[in-house]
């Protein structure tokens, strides 16, 4: 029986061990990247920063006048397909399975 108690004392050692080692990385970066009072460079502008700079003025003007073309204005629909009757659509309840 006290053979399984050191065990676990053994164990309970070892993850206090790696928890403070753990702590104490953490700590050396934030100590070095965060309070060390070096400024870190300037980054270089990515796509979602150059994107944010933009404004709906900058943007292009859409030219609606093209829709007013003669060639546009001489298409036609095509013609409604006949014979097909409309029918209803679903179940009355989807969850049922299907009785065939």
């Amino acid at each position: 029986m006290a053979i399984e108690f050191e065990k676990e004392k053994k164990r309970q050692k070892y993850l206090i061990g790696v928890v403070v080692l753990i702590l104490v990385v953490t700590g050396v970066i934030l100590w070095r990247g965060y309070f060390s009072g070096e400024e870190t460079p300037e980054s270089t502008p990515t796509a979602t920063t150059t994107q944010a700079k933009f404004s709906v003025e900058s943007l292009p003007q859409i030219n609606f006048n093209i829709l007013k073309d003669k060639l546009l204005q001489e298409l036609k629909d095509y013609p409604a397909i006949e014979g097909i009757e409309e029918e209803e659509i679903g179940r009355e309840n989807p969850f049922l399975p299907y009785n065939k």
